[in-house]
């Protein structure tokens, strides 16, 4: 737990760090974090940028609030959703996540 001095902080951060930390469940070292965030950045874009603004936003609603920053980090909520196949959604993720996972970068959008 970390501790900032207020509680709402400490909350959002434990939040943020316990979902990287279930994403490091892909096989990396701790001392490489940076890769889960990668892994959470490359899939939340592309999943926000398919969706319609309001269901993007419902989705953000939903979200940790530090994760949320991540989420909306570059959105444009004016532009059009981005028409996209699977196969062009798991293309996009992969072209954002510059690391190897083992079994495939598809593994981070849908783990066995």
């Amino acid at each position: 737990m970390v501790d900032t001095g207020f509680s709402s902080f400490d909350t959002m951060v434990d939040k943020a760090n316990r979902l990287l930390k279930d994403i490091e469940a892909f096989g990396w070292p701790k001392e490489r974090r940076k890769q889960s965030y990668g892994a959470l950045r490359a899939v939340l874009h592309p999943l926000r940028d398919r969706l319609p603004v309001e269901t993007a936003v419902q989705f953000g609603a939903q979200t940790p609030t530090l994760n949320r920053g991540i989420y909306y980090d570059g959105w444009k909520p004016a532009d059009p959703p981005v028409k996209m196949s699977n196969e062009e959604f798991f293309a996009r993720v992969r072209s954002e996540f510059p690391y190897a996972v083992q079994g495939g970068t598809d593994q981070l959008v849908a783990p066995s």
